[in-house]
């Protein structure tokens, strides 16, 4: 879960949660850290006891990273209409220093934010306990404080890194803006502060924990924050045509030349818009029907593996058919073909055009060895594959 790009030690890397499955060799909850070689550099876990949950992995500057986690607590809890000595999950945001895994700053939400702010009904299974809170986002602001969003009580909060207090409540039930025309939202994904005194938010206004939808669409947020006034006011809105709702997911990325990218979480669509909210790419994601966060990033992958590849006889006699492929791989852009009787007589004898993952060519003569090297955009080998013999 949220797979996507990041950089540690100045490097960029790749990051993601994953659970335990057969054959993963983990034991518990982890979230990963690989290089450009696809190799598992880091896994890192919460600190003091706690699993690790799936909804934030964000690196800092630091050398550290904010996680999420959650454990159940028993508080009364008939102000929400259940029982007095009831289950309910407290969220908890910690950073974690990479080398140690040692816990440098745990805020919970039971501590700073009363379960009467929340939005959420009771479970829908009995027994499970209540999600009043449900921490979602996890981000440093440009002060040196800390950005949080309870999904569950529709707030955004700036949270003190010294003594853990709330700054400020965006939204909710106690905002300390007061909302503009169009700019209340609900169940929300994503909130992280901008250039500007503005914060974006995926407004999803929906949620599995409620009985009915509290917008028709979901949409992703700009909003202007005025801290003198205390209001809070609608920059921009990124609207899908398709009408998406998503109960669930979604995010809202500022991209380097201004514009954002929404990922629609619930509904497998992703989108570009420009500040003004006109679309300007669209895309459905198939095979899947959701997914928690979508990213748009530069990636080099330099993966160690050889270049994999298969020959056999073409339609003509005097051809060879290859395909070849190279998982990870983004530099090549073409791939040189050398072909002869042995493997110390190899010469080359055409190039084909890469062609997405796995690239189909034919190229003369019916040699019995053959070789590939991938060459990237300015002729240089990005790698090889070993020499394999033709087959009929």
């Amino acid at each position: 879960m949220d797979f996507r790009t990041q950089v540690w030690r100045g490097r960029p890397v790749l990051t993601w949660f994953e659970t335990p499955t057969k054959g993963s060799g983990l034991r518990k909850n982890t979230y990963m850290v690989a290089n450009r070689a696809y190799e598992v550099i880091r896994r890192v876990t919460p600190g003091n006891g706690y699993s690790a949950d799936s909804h934030e992995f964000r690196l800092t500057d630091r050398d550290t990273a904010y996680v999420t986690s959650y454990r159940t607590r028993i508080r009364d809890l008939r102000r929400v209409g259940q029982p007095k000595r009831g289950r309910v999950s407290d969220s908890i945001a910690q950073e974690v220093d990479l080398k140690t895994g040692r816990v440098i700053w745990e805020w919970h939400s039971l501590d700073h934010v009363p379960v009467g702010h929340t939005y959420a009904e009771k479970p829908r299974r009995p027994g499970n306990p209540f999600d009043y809170f449900h921490i979602n986002t996890i981000i440093d602001t440009p002060d040196g404080n800390v950005m949080i969003s309870g999904r569950s009580t529709n707030a955004v909060y700036k949270v003190s890194r010294r003594t853990g207090r709330i700054i400020w409540t965006l939204g909710g039930r106690h905002s300390d803006f007061r909302l503009g025309r169009n700019a209340l939202f609900s169940w929300q994904h994503d909130s992280q502060p901008l250039p500007g005194n503005r914060v974006s938010i995926y407004d999803n206004g929906d949620s599995p924990v409620v009985s009915k939808p509290w917008r028709d669409q979901s949409r992703g947020l700009i909003l202007k924050l005025n801290n003198r006034r205390k209001t809070a006011t609608v920059e921009s809105q990124f609207l899908n045509p398709a009408r998406p709702l998503a109960s669930t997911q979604g995010n809202v990325q500022r991209l380097t030349g201004g514009s954002y990218l929404v990922g629609w979480g619930g509904v497998p669509l992703v989108s570009e818009h420009a500040p003004d909210g006109t679309m300007l790419f669209d895309a459905r994601i198939k095979g899947v029907s959701s997914f928690y966060r979508a990213y748009r990033a530069n990636w080099v992958g330099r993966p160690k593996e050889p270049v994999a590849l298969a020959a056999a006889e073409g339609n003509q006699a005097s051809r060879t058919r290859l395909w070849i492929s190279r998982n990870g791989d983004t530099k090549t852009a073409r791939w040189e073909v050398l072909a002869g009787d042995s493997a110390g007589s190899l010469a080359t004898v055409g190039t084909v055009e890469r062609d997405g993952f796995e690239t189909i060519g034919t190229v003369p003569p019916a040699a019995p060895l053959v070789r590939v090297r991938g060459l990237d955009a300015a002729g240089r080998v990005t790698g090889a594959s070993p020499v394999v013999r033709r087959g009929g």
